[in-house]
């Protein structure tokens, strides 16, 4: 059964609680919430780390997993605001993250002290041998940095209902054969047929928005999803 994470990609806090809500019915172990600023992405998502707890505790979801995917430049102030909550796991790009001078990079790849995971995604159109320098073993300072857990962004950023980019099925590929235990997420125009056929490449992980929230029966499209 393939693994479906649900998203919440919401310009205002009511959004936020009516896909809490279905997700809570639901009853997925994980959630996806995108976090765009406007400049990285063209559009500027709902960013209150505190009625995150809010929901979380009043829907009691305590244990409910979240990652958040940070599509944003100052990668450090939104890392800082989001890891005051339950967050499991953040994504952020490696386009934002190269910016960055190398002790800040050490900020961000060994957070300290801090439970969550750090994973790394990519634009559509950045090449995935981007990705490598971070997947192997780096050494910033008096620490060494890798993921296991990469993104394949496979949308242009920031907006919702875009087709799945077939091109990134080569990516998956070429990460999978350089790292097979890697951890491939695969987010964008996710669609049962997409599904299958990144899993074919090497995927594992799976978000949803567009196929989910625009099904009358979002609990029957997850159904699909997991056993595309």
């Amino acid at each position: 059964m393939n693994e479906i994470i649900p998203v919440v990609n919401c310009m205002d806090f009511g959004c936020v609680k009516r896909r809490f809500d279905a997700i809570h019915t639901l009853q997925t172990p994980w959630v996806h919430i995108d976090i765009s600023d406007g400049k990285f992405a063209p559009v500027t998502t709902w960013n209150n780390p505190l009625e995150l707890l809010t929901i979380l505790a009043s829907f009691g979801m305590n244990a409910l997993n979240v990652e958040v995917h940070l599509m944003v430049e100052n990668i450090e102030t939104y890392l800082k605001q989001w890891s005051a909550t339950k967050v499991k796991r953040f994504i952020v790009h490696v386009e934002a993250l190269d910016r960055l001078d190398p002790e800040e990079r050490q900020h961000v790849l060994l957070p300290y002290p801090s439970e969550y995971v750090v994973g790394l995604s990519i634009l559509p159109q950045t090449s995935p041998e981007a990705l490598i320098p971070y997947i192997l073993p780096l050494s910033y300072g008096s620490g060494t940095a890798s993921t296991h857990f990469v993104q394949t962004l496979a949308v242009a950023p920031g907006f919702s209902s875009q087709p799945f980019q077939r091109s990134v099925l080569e990516k998956i590929r070429f990460l999978h054969e350089k790292m097979k235990d890697l951890t491939i997420e695969v987010d964008g125009g996710v669609t049962p047929s997409v599904v299958a056929e990144a899993k074919s490449a090497g995927a594992n992980l799976f978000v949803s928005s567009s196929y989910l929230w625009g099904s009358k029966e979002p609990l029957v499209a997850l159904e699909t999803l997991r056993s595309a």
